[in-house]
Order: structure tokens, then C-alpha cells, then sequence
């Protein structure tokens, strides 16, 4: 247990004005892991009501109308509840949020920034904002956020190609990775018994993860060969999700929407394998998606994007196809190819679930942020 004394335990308090409420990251592993570690643990995020729940006090943000709202009064309440906090150690998720970051270092607070994604790359592929101005943006962005971040405690980076952004210019630099959490019991091993071959994307509808193209593609396989894809995730673009709609694959397609963890567990374990494909993007080159790793997890093989660091993953562990994101007709080969020889795709399948449970999961990422924080309380940082 760690505490300030024997009845008072050290506050904590994590902050963001873009994720949801129980983000994966955010509150499932970060959160959860830090309030079973002793620490007294408040997070101000978007929500209903103010309530505690595994232990993690939630402090209520009101869901802003816009973006403009959000990056100023939203933030400016989210400064406010942070300060109230009073916590002895503040840490943050947004690169919107670094000016309260700021304000908390001067005022002699330790403050953590995590970076979750290349933000400036991010930038160049947000589909409402005007393609003339993205690369200006994220070049103001880049300048912007390694600025700030100059003055924080520490900088946590998921990812080696975000590390390589800030080396040398945060004073403190961790890598925690977005592995998943596993418990092996909620996957229940079902797929021999499906007679109909079945796909999973929890992408959502967006050109950034290739829907079209998937959706397409399976317009191309003939009905004897009875595969189906369910697909889940948001309707980001709502236009794409009206010309699916229409492409002849759609009937092979089950759109169940934006689905909770019990729900996509449900689906991964009825399912024989997963999409986890994203656009050619300087954003999507380096593995940083759970969805990828809780599909491991469920003993299925993944078609993934034939970028360098997903197809040597691919190739080390045996686990899936790696195929050009934007190729209707490779895609299309890859269903194919995994559906007409089930007992290989199994075998894909149990390689990778091992991988995930040897080597890609939480454990030993929550043990890091635990050991950053002992060092922050015990003023080595």
C-alpha cells in the first residue's frame, strides 16, 4: 500500500477532455492499476455523474457541444476540478491539455503526459479538416506539443515511433505500451463448431480503417464459400457508410455498431478471424491498436496492413495475413485463403494467442507505471 502516512494514501489524479469515460487505456489499465496499487485515484473526464466505480473516483465533465467548447471551457473546468483535486501527482492524455499542464508544474506539481498516438501524423488524416490545411496544422501541432512537453515531469509514449518524436527533448521519457489486459476466461474456444466462416473489424465505418475496401472486396466471394463479416465501431463517416450500403458485399456484412467490451468479447469468440486493416498512413505504420492484440488474444488470426513493423510482427509470430490495405482483390484472396483452410488458420490462431499471453499484455506495462510513480513520491523525479 502505498500512503503518505498510515491513514492517508497518496492522491493521484489522471485527466482528459477527449476519452470516453472508461477508456481502455485511460481508466481500465491505468486507473484500475493505480487504485489496486493503494494510490487514491480521481479522474476528470467526460460523463454522466460524478461516482466511483473499481475504486476510481469519476469527476464529471459535461460533454461540450463542439470542439471550439471543448478545448476552452471544457478544458478551463477541467483545470478547476484538477485543482480542487489537490492531488500529489497529476497526469494527463490530451496534447489540448498541456497549457494545464503547465499551469500545474508552475504551481510545483509533478504532471505525467501521455502520449497515446503521433498527433501531428493523426492530423494529416481527420477527415474534417480541410486537406490544404492539415500539413500546416500539424506542423503548428509538432512544435506545439514538443514545446510544452519540454516542461512536464515526464513524457509516457506508447510506442517506438512516438519515443523517437520526443528523445531528447522530454526530461523524463517512458514507454508503456498499449498492450491488453488479459484474463484467459472470457475467451471461450467455440470457432470449430461455426459452420459459416466469420470475420471481425471493430474498426468502425471510417477511410482510415479501409471499410470500403473491406466491404468490397467481399462482394467478390461466391456464396458456397459462406463467410460473413461483422463489423463494429462508429460511423465516423457517415457518407461511407451510405455507399457500403449499397456495394454487393454488404449482405455477407452484420453492422452491430459501437458495442462494450462484454459484447466484443462475445463476438471474438464466436468468430474464426479478425480484420484489424488501416489506411497507408504515416499515423498507422507502427502496431499501437488493442484490437489487433484482444483478437490474439481470442486464439484468431488477423489480416492486418502490409506495412514493415505489422508484417515482420506478422511473419515473427505466424499469426495472420499481411496484405496491401487498399487491394479489394488481396483482401478478398485473404478471406479466402483463411477460410478454406481452417486448420491452418487455427494454428495462426493459437500462435498468437500464445504471443499475446507470454509477451503482449499489460502485466508487465502496469508494473513500469507503477515503479514511475514509487520514484515520482519518493522525489527521485
Amino acid at each position: 500500500m502505498i500512503s503518505k502516512s498510515t491513514t492517508t494514501k497518496i492522491k493521484v489524479c489522471q485527466l482528459s477532455s477527449v476519452h470516453p469515460p472508461f477508456d481502455t487505456r485511460v481508466f481500465h489499465k491505468q486507473c484500475k492499476s493505480l487504485s489496486q496499487a493503494g494510490y487514491d485515484v480521481s479522474l476528470v473526464i467526460k460523463h454522466e455523474k460524478d461516482e466511483e466505480i473499481c475504486g476510481v473516483k469519476i469527476i464529471a465533465l459535461q460533454s461540450p457541444k463542439s470542439r471550439i467548447t471543448r478545448m476552452t471551457v471544457t478544458i478551463a473546468k477541467l483545470f478547476r476540478q484538477a485543482l480542487r483535486v489537490d492531488a500529489d501527482i497529476y497526469h494527463f492524455h490530451d496534447p489540448e491539455l498541456l497549457p494545464a499542464g503547465l499551469l500545474l508544474r508552475m504551481l510545483g506539481k509533478p504532471v505525467i503526459y501521455d502520449v497515446h498516438e503521433s498527433y501531428p501524423a493523426q492530423i494529416k488524416c481527420k477527415p474534417w479538416i480541410p486537406s490544404a490545411l492539415r500539413t500546416p496544422i500539424a506542423k503548428l501541432a509538432d512544435v506545439f506539443e514538443l514545446l510544452f512537453s519540454r516542461f512536464m515531469s515526464v513524457v509516457i509514449v506508447a510506442g517506438k515511433d512516438i519515443e523517437a518524436r520526443f528523445d531528447g527533448t522530454a526530461k523524463i521519457l517512458l514507454r508503456i505500451e498499449n498492450f491488453p489486459i488479459i484474463d484467459k476466461s472470457e475467451y471461450i474456444d467455440s470457432k470449430s463448431e461455426k459452420d459459416v466462416f466469420t470475420f471481425v473489424n471493430f474498426g468502425g465505418v471510417w477511410s482510415a480503417r479501409t471499410t470500403g475496401e473491406q466491404v468490397e472486396s467481399l462482394g467478390f466471394l461466391s456464396e458456397d464459400q459462406n463467410i460473413r463479416l461483422v463489423l463494429g465501431g462508429r460511423i465516423v463517416q457517415d457518407e461511407l457508410y451510405e455507399s457500403i450500403q449499397r456495394s454487393p458485399g454488404w449482405p455477407k456484412v452484420e453492422y452491430v455498431g459501437l458495442v462494450d467490451r462484454e459484447t466484443m468479447v462475445r463476438h471474438l469468440n464466436n468468430a474464426s478471424a479478425a480484420m484489424v486493416l488501416y489506411s497507408d498512413h504515416p499515423n498507422h505504420q507502427s502496431i499501437r491498436s488493442n484490437r489487433v492484440y484482444e483478437a490474439m488474444a481470442a486464439g484468431l488470426p488477423v489480416i492486418v496492413s502490409d506495412f514493415p513493423e505489422w508484417r515482420e510482427f506478422i511473419a515473427k509470430h505466424k499469426c495472420g495475413i499481411a496484405v496491401n490495405p487498399e487491394d479489394t482483390n488481396a483482401i478478398a484472396d485473404a478471406f479466402r485463403k483463411l477460410a478454406s483452410n481452417p486448420e491452418e488458420s487455427r494454428e495462426m490462431g493459437l500462435r498468437g494467442q500464445r504471443a499475446v499471453l507470454e509477451i503482449y499484455n499489460w502485466n508487465s506495462e502496469a508494473k513500469k507505471l507503477i515503479s514511475l510513480y514509487e520514484e515520482i513520491i519518493s522525489n527521485k523525479i
